[in-house]
């Protein structure tokens, strides 16, 4: 990692299993406009294969009532510890971070978020919402998988 990368880390507890919660996001990710519409609008695939290193997403959420885009490639991704890492190659927080890229780490009964990011400006802010907004946003995929 570049040492001028500053990290934030947050995370939840899950209740469904730690292999559904990971795979969701592996392969099924498409999926939270579904199930979290109120932040995620539309995803579509621009480059690559779906659920494999590489692959490039074009998201368009909302955060903090603002809608925005960003385009995600599929940076790594560990089975074996149900690991995957995400970089915004593309969008508007790219207006506010340098660099922009996240970690979801799972484990039995826990989802743990990390987000590596570096300031464009001085007074950009730490990435607290994105934390906020992926804490949420994993409980509702938790929900979701535990009643589908």
């Amino acid at each position: 990692m570049d040492e001028l990368l500053e990290k934030l880390e947050g995370s939840t507890p899950i209740s469904s299993s730690a292999d559904k919660f990971y795979s969701f996001f592996k392969n099924d990710m498409n999926e939270l406009v579904n199930v979290a519409p109120a932040s995620f609008q539309t995803v579509e695939l621009i480059q690559g294969e779906d659920g494999s290193v590489g692959a490039v997403k074009r998201w368009k959420y909302v955060i903090g009532g603002i809608s925005l885009s960003v385009d995600l490639e599929t940076l790594a991704l560990d089975d074996g510890a149900r690991s995957i890492t995400y970089r915004a190659v593309e969008g508007d927080v790219l207006v506010v971070y340098k660099t922009f890229q996240f970690t979801l780490a799972v484990s039995d009964g826990l989802a743990q978020w990390t987000i590596f990011y570096e300031r464009a400006l001085p007074s950009s802010p730490t990435p607290d919402a994105y934390i906020t907004f992926a804490i949420v946003n994993s409980k509702l995929v938790d929900l979701y998988l535990l009643t589908h």
